[in-house]
């Protein structure tokens, strides 16, 4: 199904640069002298497959266009500001029979303009995505904290014991306010409550320690939240 949409918009865009070439060569071919003749068909089919592909975000999917929104506006921006400036040359050519030279030039600037806006795009959107990928890259150690306390969970659960639950429950509910961060102390807090987690996750399976030690981890656990908190 998705090669044959691409295929679809593919056939759609050639027909669409034939039935502007056939209109150059049938209605407009003696309004003008050769050279501003393929010069003016050249930047009507520029134009047409700069708005076409932009339309059907050949530029970039829509995942990436939601996380850089602000990057795709600009690219939008300079396609709109491009293509009624092109447009208005190439009819204003023809009415008043302007020069080839410069036409071209013109064309030119604008050309240089909407790669100009492409290029702030770009640029926007790779530092936006830079900033989304550290700070995805901070949360890795909170993910990883969430996943263990769910095991945790899960496994009391599946051991019927459900003493701990209400301990656990605080667990999650204050690391929803860690902020995310790289600093090695803040590393080091998530490392050390990890492995806490995992270990007592493996004592419950096991039944390996008394409902009192339990309890006693699971408060160190908490305390290791408290210090994390302060590490932003």
């Amino acid at each position: 199904m998705k090669n044959i949409s691409k295929l679809y918009i593919a056939l759609l865009f050639v027909g669409g640069l034939g039935i502007i070439i056939a209109v150059y060569f049938l209605f407009l071919k003696e309004c003008q002298n050769k050279n501003m003749f393929y010069l003016n068909m050249i930047a009507t089919c520029l134009v047409y497959a700069i708005v076409y592909l932009r339309s059907f975000d050949i530029f970039g999917s829509v995942e990436h266009a939601a996380q850089s929104g602000a990057g795709y506006g600009l690219n939008w921006y300079g396609v709109w500001l491009y293509a009624p400036l092109a447009l208005a040359l190439i009819v204003l050519s023809i009415i008043f029979e302007w020069s080839f030279n410069f036409c071209l030039i013109g064309h030119l600037v604008f050309l240089f303009i909407l790669l100009v806006f492409f290029f702030l795009g770009f640029t926007v959107k790779s530092n936006v995505n830079e900033v989304m990928s550290n700070i995805e890259a901070r949360k890795v150690g909170l993910k990883e904290i969430s996943a263990q306390i769910e095991m945790l969970e899960i496994q009391c659960k599946l051991g019927n014991v459900t003493s701990y639950l209400d301990s656990i429950g605080e667990l999650k509910e204050n690391l929803r306010f860690i902020t995310a961060s790289d600093k090695p102390v803040a590393t080091m807090l998530e490392a050390r409550l990890i492995d806490k987690i995992r270990l007592i996750t493996s004592q419950v399976e096991r039944n390996s320690q008394t409902v009192d030690v339990i309890h006693e981890e699971l408060k160190e656990c908490m305390k290791i939240i408290e210090l994390r908190k302060n590490q932003y």
